[in-house]
């Protein structure tokens, strides 16, 4: 992926950690790689960062950029975290 990656909000991260954390099915929709709209249900396996970035990993072994994430849990992604 080319673009440049946009922080997401704190809020949304923990609420990815506490997806993480909870090993319960969860429905994420995202945009993938063609910028098309996405729906997948699984188990947040991870949230971590490499290269600069944020990244979940699904048990099923699907990765998405955090920033292509469009919702988590019926939670709409939001705006970047400020510093």
């Amino acid at each position: 992926m080319d673009e440049p990656y946009t922080p997401i909000s704190c809020g949304f991260y923990d609420q990815l950690e506490i997806l993480a954390m909870r090993k319960s099915p969860t429905t994420i929709r995202y945009r993938d790689a063609e910028d098309h709209e996405q729906q997948i249900t699984a188990v947040v396996a991870d949230v971590y960062s490499e290269d600069k970035q944020e990244w979940l990993k699904l048990d099923d072994g699907t990765i998405i950029r955090l920033d292509r994430l469009i919702s988590a849990d019926r939670k709409a992604l939001s705006d970047e975290c400020e510093s």
